[in-house]
């Protein structure tokens, strides 16, 4: 990287953790980041969360929950086959869309497939990977093939191409990660000074968590917090 490039990305995260540190607060203060435990809420929520607004993407899955506790399931335990299952129990992504009285699409368009379309091929990705559980999924992405299989497949999914919803994938599921979403984007834009593109916002505020010893998870939700009561 150039001498001037260096500089800047130094100047950069140096205005990220002052930021930090005068919004945040003490890091015991900071809001927990979200940690789901079965892979079905993890691909539900990734998929559901770009682009709307946080309360009504609990509400989705509260439905989702709902529904698995009529069964007499536990729906925070259920893994891609479980997600599948549903689905196909529904009739089909579309029907699960009705189900869930929830129509939103993969991108802003009537033509757009809805997003239960997306979640059943992430499943599915899952499913053919024998991804079953968190444990199985830091097992694959330890293998370079498996990582590059498996995020290609997804990227492919609809409207997937971003990335965003695979890093968010991982962070629920516990992996470290920046979701740079409006709501980052918009703050290390203020912190630096500057427009910048998500790619950016990630690997500034990456930078960051580092320089202030601080899990990634954990800055990206407190950024977001901050960032959203400013709306």
């Amino acid at each position: 990287m150039p001498t001037f490039l260096t500089q800047l990305a130094r100047i950069d995260t140096d205005r990220a953790v002052a930021l930090a540190r005068e919004e945040l607060g003490e890091r015991g203060s900071w809001p927990s980041p979200v940690r789901l435990e079965g892979l079905g809420l993890c691909v539900l929520n990734a998929v559901f969360s770009t682009g709307n607004q946080s309360d009504a993407v609990v509400r989705v899955l509260g439905r989702y929950c709902a529904r698995r506790d009529e069964q007499g399931a536990d729906p925070k335990r259920d893994g891609p086959d479980e997600l599948i299952a549903e689905i196909e129990r529904c009739g089909g992504p579309d029907e699960f869309a009705d189900e869930l009285d929830n129509h939103w699409r993969a991108w802003q368009s009537k033509a757009a497939p809805y997003k239960t379309t997306v979640i059943l091929g992430a499943a599915q990705l899952l499913k053919g990977s024998d991804v079953q559980t968190s444990d199985d999924l830091k097992l694959a992405m330890a293998s370079a093939d498996e990582h590059n299989r498996l995020k290609s497949g997804w990227l492919a999914l609809p409207g997937q191409r971003s990335g965003l919803t695979w890093r968010y994938f991982l962070m629920n599921s516990g992996m470290p990660g920046i979701k740079a979403d409006r709501m980052i984007t918009r703050w290390v834009s203020r912190a630096v000074g500057r427009t910048v593109k998500p790619t950016e916002a990630e690997a500034i505020l990456l930078a960051a968590a580092e320089r202030l010893s601080v899990d990634a998870n954990h800055l990206d939700h407190a950024v977001w917090a901050v960032q959203r009561g400013r709306r």
